[in-house]
């Protein structure tokens, strides 16, 4: 060292030489230190800031391992991998911020970085990856745009779970549930089908079908959401019966209203007790029902 006024073809080797002792070594005060400087005197090296932002990664710095990440995408813009790297890291700081409105801006930020990163001839992965990202910023509109070109191919199912995330925000759950039968026909990997079969539940359970919701979590081995489940629909099987009973007391109400109107002139007789003591029995059995 210096590098100053070192030839390009030597400087490069050398970042490159750098980069490759920086993964391999132990992560030293050191070697961390070289890096800084190396950095500020070779900029426009990818390896260098890539081998960096691993650092700082390490050393649990994700704000700066994310700057040093961005640094080698405007090296190379054309990386999916970085570009990915780059979102996730933008996704722990949104998820370390300290409330909601912080969070929800730092997820936009880091859909704004999935969409500079994926250009205008995006990947499937860099569609998928910034469909995710507006999906978490609250932009399902926006993460439709992206998502919808990848459902056919390689990436059909996930891009078909993260159209019924979207579906999900816009509580449209009939939507949810045709994305999400196609991205199980899609015969996506294990991990995948677990949270596609939560999403179902999710969705079931918002359209009040709590059988088809609690088999669907029991599939996606939560037993505990299958169960929960399951007490909702007794409850709403409880409250469908009472509104049936409320119903019928009402008919049956207006039919005895209408039988003392007719009666009206038999007032004091026997007849007109027998009605009186008809209609106070109905009311008496009726009133739980009428005033639940």
């Amino acid at each position: 060292h210096p590098l100053d006024g070192m030839p390009r073809d030597v400087a490069g080797a050398y970042a490159r030489t750098l980069a490759v002792a920086a993964t391999q070594a132990e992560n030293s005060a050191k070697l961390r230190e070289l890096l800084e400087k190396s950095v500020r005197e070779l900029p426009g090296s990818r390896e260098l800031w890539v081998a960096l932002a691993k650092r700082r990664e390490q050393a649990g710095e994700t704000k700066a391992a994310l700057e040093a990440y961005t640094r080698a995408m405007a090296v190379d813009p054309s990386d999916d991998v970085l570009g990915a790297k780059s979102v996730r890291l933008a996704w722990e700081l949104a998820a370390q911020a300290g409330d909601d409105d912080a969070r929800l801006g730092a997820y936009r930020r880091a859909a704004a970085l999935a969409a500079a990163t994926a250009g205008e001839t995006p990947s499937t992965s860099q569609r998928l990856t910034a469909g995710e990202a507006f999906l978490l910023a609250r932009d399902p509109a926006t993460a439709r745009r992206w998502l919808t070109p990848a459902t056919e191919g390689e990436g059909s199912a996930q891009a078909h779970y993260f159209l019924a995330r979207c579906a999900l925000q816009e509580e449209d759950s009939e939507a949810a549930l045709r994305y999400l039968e196609r991205a199980t026909s899609a015969k996506p990997q294990a991990e995948l089908l677990e949270q596609i079969l939560q999403a179902k539940g999710e969705a079931f359970h918002r359209a009040g079908q709590f059988d088809l919701a609690a088999e669907a979590y029991r599939q996606a081995g939560r037993s505990d959401k299958a169960e929960e489940m399951k007490h909702f629909g007794e409850i709403a099987a409880a409250n469908a019966e009472i509104d049936r009973k409320r119903e019928a007391c009402l008919k049956e109400q207006a039919k005895l209203e209408r039988l003392r109107k007719e009666n009206q002139n038999l007032m004091g007789s026997e007849d007109w007790q027998s009605i009186e003591r008809l209609f106070s029995a109905k009311m008496a059995e009726c009133r739980p029902y009428l005033e639940s």
